[in-house]
C-alpha cells in the first residue's frame, strides 16, 4: 500500500485485510478479562501487572491471601469474593493488597481479619479491619461475639461495616465518629444496645437506641433489643430502616409529633402484636394495635405478630401496599364493602391465610397481593355482590356463599360460620362415599 498517496474511504471500506484486520482488532478489544485458577482462589491478570482476586473457592477455616500468583502482586480482592464462606473463621492479607471491595459479607463464622503490617492501605486492630489511619471502621468480622468499643481514632464507618455481625450484642460510638448512615447494623440480631459518647456531635443514645444529636431523628432500634418500645416525645422522624427486622419488639408506641411512617420500618418485626399512636397525633391512629391514618380511611400496617382471624373497620377506604405483609399468625380476614382499593403485596407471605371474605363486589386486584398465603387459601364473597367467578376469581380459588342478611357487623362472622359449615359438609360426604365405596368392594369380593 502507498504510504505517501493514503488509501480513499472507499477502498479502506472494502480492502480486505484492512477488515480483517479491523475485526480482529476489535474482537480482541472485546473480550472480557478471562478467570484464572490458582490453589483455590479464582483471579484475573489486572493490565497485564498485577493479580485481581474475585473469588475464594475452598472451605479452609483459616486462610492467608497469597501476595503473588504467578510472578505477578496481588492488589485487588474484589466484591464478593470471600461472601458466604460459612466455614470461614480466620483471614490473613498481604502486604500488597491495596484495594478491598465488600468482600466478607456473610461469613457468620469468621471472627479475624489480620492484616500484614506492611501493608501501606490497611491494617487491622483485635481482628478487625480499618484504613491504614486508623479513621475508617472498615469491616467487622461477622462472627465476632460480644460488645464492642470502637476507636477514639475512628471518624467513619464504611455502610456495611457492622452488616450481617449476628453475634454483636452492644456497641460503643466515640465522640470522633461523625460520618455515619448506620445501615451497617442490618442483619445483628444479638445487637441490644448502641451507646453514644456524650460528647459527640453528630449523634446521642438514650436507653440504647441510636438518635441525631438533638434527638428529633430517631436513627437506629437495636435489632436484638426486645418488649416494648416508646418512641420519645421529641422525635418527629424516623429514619429508613431504623426498626427493620426488629423480630424481638413486641410492641411500640408513636408520639404525636411523629407524622410521616415508611410502612417498611415495621416489616420483619415478627413478634410485634401491637402498634399504639397518641391520640393528639394529627396523621395516625391506632384501633386494636392496628395503624391507621387518622381518619381511618386507610388501613397502613398490621402488626405482622398478631396471631387471630381480623374483620377490617368498616370506615375503611384503602388498604396500604405490604400492610398484611409477613403476618404468619394471620388466619382469616375480613374485607369490608367500604374497601375500594388494596395495595401491592397487601397480604402477601401470610402463609396461615386460608381465607378473605369480601364483603362487597369484586375489586380491581393487583396480582401479588395474596401471593404466598395459606395451604387451600379461598376466596369467599355473598352471591348476591358483583364481579366474582367461580370456582376461580383473579387466580385464587373462590366460593360464593347464600345472601346474609342485614347486620353489617355480624357478616364476618356469619360467613365465617358458612364456611365452617360447608366443610363439615363436605367432610360427611366424603366419610359416606369412602363407606360405600368399602360396602362396594366387600359385597364384590
Amino acid at each position: 500500500m502507498d504510504t505517501m498517496n493514503p488509501p480513499s474511504y472507499h477502498e479502506l471500506q472494502w480492502h480486505p485485510s484492512l477488515l480483517f484486520q479491523g475485526a480482529l482488532a476489535l474482537c480482541l478489544m472485546a473480550q472480557p478479562l478471562s478467570a484464572a485458577q490458582f490453589e483455590k482462589f479464582t483471579y484475573y491478570i489486572d493490565n497485564g501487572t498485577s493479580i485481581t482476586i474475585t473469588k475464594y473457592t475452598g472451605s479452609d477455616n483459616d486462610v492467608s491471601i497469597p501476595g503473588t500468583i504467578n510472578g505477578l502482586s496481588v492488589n485487588c480482592i474484589e466484591k464478593e469474593a470471600f461472601s458466604y464462606c460459612t466455614s470461614l473463621t480466620a483471614v490473613t492479607i498481604p502486604a500488597s493488597v491495596t484495594s478491598i471491595g465488600n468482600a466478607f459479607g456473610f461469613c457468620k463464622s469468621l471472627t479475624a481479619i489480620t492484616v500484614d503490617a506492611g501493608n501501606p492501605a490497611y491494617c487491622s486492630v483485635d481482628g478487625v479491619l480499618f484504613n491504614k489511619g486508623l479513621t475508617t471502621l472498615i469491616k467487622y468480622p461477622d462472627g465476632k461475639a460480644g460488645r464492642y468499643t470502637i476507636p477514639t481514632s475512628v471518624t467513619s464507618t464504611g455502610e456495611l461495616a457492622f452488616a450481617s455481625c449476628s453475634n454483636l450484642s452492644s456497641v460503643m460510638i466515640p465522640a470522633s465518629v461523625i460520618s455515619n448512615e448506620f445501615k451497617q447494623f442490618q442483619g445483628c440480631t444479638s445487637l441490644t444496645s448502641i451507646v453514644v459518647d456524650a460528647t459527640n456531635p453528630c449523634y446521642s443514645s438514650n436507653d440504647g437506641v441510636l438518635f441525631d444529636k438533638s434527638q428529633t431523628t430517631l436513627v437506629q432500634f437495636p435489632k436484638g433489643k426486645a418488649g416494648r418500645y416508646t418512641i420519645p416525645a421529641s422525635i418527629t422522624s424516623i429514619r429508613s430502616g431504623a426498626f427493620h427486622y426488629c423480630r424481638c419488639l413486641t410492641s411500640i408506641t408513636i408520639p404525636a409529633s411523629v407524622t410521616s411512617i415508611n410502612i417498611a420500618e415495621f416489616l420483619s418485626c415478627s413478634s410485634l402484636t401491637v402498634i399504639t399512636v397518641d391520640s393528639d397525633n394529627p396523621a395516625y391512629s391506632s384501633v386494636d394495635g392496628v395503624l391507621f391514618n387518622k381518619g381511618l380511611t386507610t388501613l397502613v400496617k398490621y402488626p405482622e405478630g398478631k396471631a387471630e382471624s381480623y374483620i377490617i373497620p368498616a370506615s375503611v377506604i384503602s388498604i396500604r401496599d405490604s400492610a398484611f405483609r409477613n403476618c404468619r399468625s394471620l388466619t382469616s380476614v375480613t374485607i369490608p364493602a367500604s374497601v375500594t382499593e388494596i395495595g401491592h403485596s397487601a397480604f402477601n407471605s401470610c402463609t396461615s391465610l386460608t381465607s378473605a371474605i369480601f364483603m362487597g363486589n369484586a375489586l380491581p386486584m393487583y396480582s401479588d397481593v395474596f401471593d404466598q398465603t395459606g395451604s387451600g387459601f379461598t376466596v369467599y364473597y355473598s352471591k348476591d355482590k358483583s364481579g366474582f367467578t367461580s370456582p376461580i376469581w383473579e387466580g385464587y380459588p373462590a366460593v360464593g356463599l347464600p345472601r346474609d342478611h342485614t347486620n353489617t357487623t355480624a357478616k364476618g362472622p356469619v360467613i365465617i360460620a358458612w364456611i365452617t359449615v360447608g366443610l363439615a359438609v363436605s367432610v360427611i360426604l366424603l366419610i359416606a362415599m369412602a363407606r360405600k365405596f368399602r360396602m362396594r368392594k366387600l359385597s364384590a369380593g
